[in-house]
């Protein structure tokens, strides 16, 4: 039965799960992504629910991070009411313990040693020398100099620790505590330590890296979804120095998610120390850009998470950095547990969106 879902030129929807290309990890992982000889093509599964009065749509995570993208038009509006998942109107604020930045320091951003670790080895706090607390108080300048502070903490960390100190994991917990987790209400990155034993979400990518290129022959799986990602017309924006680019990626964990990604292919361009001045540079840009317009949409609360190689990675099969912006409008449940992450927006809609150039598909105000 053919679908009615009006999608871009690549996107397939098919009632059949084996349309789904699997790729040979243990245990296999699925992509949406599908390279044939009639080109590269996004599929989409459609599946019935609700003993066939209503359709689901599932994604499979095309960074092979997580789990499934399950979209369904009877999850409109799956916000919760305020009170319930935000702070209460007109709670006061408690003091900020960033407000009193160290002397002599003449930087954007600071940095300071997280005073309940639980990275290992090293475990910081970036966060912006004026108290920040919505997203349009970020000015352009801000998160450059953050990006450029998390290449010198790696760079500290191993010629310090050494081998044993295997990669960074960066993140972000911004706006309402109880939808993102942010323990302080001031605009701050967590910037933790990897050792060889510690789990890494840029392994999982990695290794599909490597799947599809023994698959395909030697083809690059993110080059591959960058050509799919433009001809599906999901690019949002592009830095100004051309070194990395936004774009809503096919399988969304949450409304309005955005990913950026660098776009240099030859060399190795997985994680922080592998950047350049020029492509640190670019992701302060695109991450104000879209911090920008998601606050335009309403944003109140996301998270960020940067999926990177280890440092001890021979990344020879073209794994890029790729950071990914979470905008969270209610609580984590329990299917999102279980793997499954739950919307109600095509992800063509939301790029139109997120492009702030065409018609308007979502808000993010409770």
């Amino acid at each position: 039965m053919p679908s009615e879902l009006p999608t871009p030129k690549n996107v397939i929807v098919t009632q059949d799960p084996a349309e789904l290309p699997p790729y040979p990890l243990n245990p296999p992982v699925r992509s949406p992504l599908k390279r044939t000889g009639q080109g590269l093509r996004f599929v989409i599964l459609q599946q019935p629910t609700k003993s066939g009065k209503d359709k689901v749509y599932t994604i499979p995570d095309a960074l092979g991070a997580g789990g499934d993208t399950q979209i369904g038009e009877s999850r409109k509006s799956r916000v919760m009411p305020p009170g319930q998942t935000a702070i209460p109107p007109g709670a006061p604020n408690d003091k900020c313990d960033f407000d009193n930045p160290p002397e002599g320091v003449d930087r954007k951003m600071l940095e300071v040693d997280n005073i309940k670790p639980f990275g290992p080895m090293v475990h910081k706090l970036v966060y912006s020398r004026r108290h920040i607390e919505k997203l349009r108080e970020i000015k352009p300048d801000d998160l450059p100099d953050a990006v450029a502070q998390f290449y010198e903490i790696a760079g500290n960390g191993c010629r310090t620790f050494g081998a044993i100190f295997d990669g960074l994991a960066v993140g972000m917990n911004f706006g309402e505590y109880l939808r993102s987790g942010a323990s302080q209400r001031h605009l701050h990155y967590q910037v933790a330590g990897i050792s060889p034993a510690t789990y890494n979400p840029g392994d999982r990518l990695g290794a599909l890296c490597q799947a599809y290129r023994s698959v395909h022959h030697g083809e690059d799986y993110l080059s591959d979804y960058e050509e799919a990602l433009v001809a599906a017309n999901l690019v949002v924006a592009r830095a100004s120095n051309g070194q990395a680019f936004a774009f809503a990626p096919i399988s969304p964990r949450f409304k309005g998610e955005v990913q950026i990604m660098l776009t240099r292919r030859e060399g190795q361009n997985g994680h922080i120390l592998d950047t350049t001045p020029q492509e640190r540079e670019a992701l302060g840009e695109l991450q104000y850009i879209l911090l920008r317009r998601l606050d335009w949409l309403g944003c109140v609360a996301l998270n960020q998470l940067w999926y990177m190689t280890r440092f001890s990675t021979a990344n020879t099969f073209g794994q890029r950095l790729i950071v990914s912006i979470c905008p969270r409008t209610s609580i984590m449940a329990q299917y999102e547990l279980l793997g499954y992450s739950v919307i109600d927006m095509m992800p063509w809609e939301a790029a139109a969106t997120l492009r702030a150039a065409e018609s308007l598909y979502f808000g993010l105000r409770p």
